[in-house]
């Protein structure tokens, strides 16, 4: 049980930088569509592509916390 918990662990702290790169990889990535430096696509578009990477990362954030909590509960019930 104490592998399990361990990697648990080690999981949602690789799930939260993962889930932390992919939002700043979006949000610089619609920065330079709203700067213009992308020719060929209004600047608008830049929040257009912003949007998934924010869902991505925050539907990572939620796996993350739900691991979290799972292993809060499995902590628990070994106590008892």
């Amino acid at each position: 049980m104490q592998k399990t918990l361990w990697l648990f662990k080690a999981s949602t702290i690789i799930v939260k930088i993962g889930a932390w790169l992919i939002l700043v990889a979006g949000f610089f990535a619609a920065v330079i569509i709203l700067l213009g430096f992308v020719k060929d696509s209004p600047r608008w578009i830049g929040i257009g592509v912003f949007l998934p990477y924010l869902l991505l990362s925050a539907f990572l954030m939620l796996v993350s916390e739900m691991a979290k909590a799972v292993m809060k509960i499995s902590e628990t019930i070994k106590k008892e």
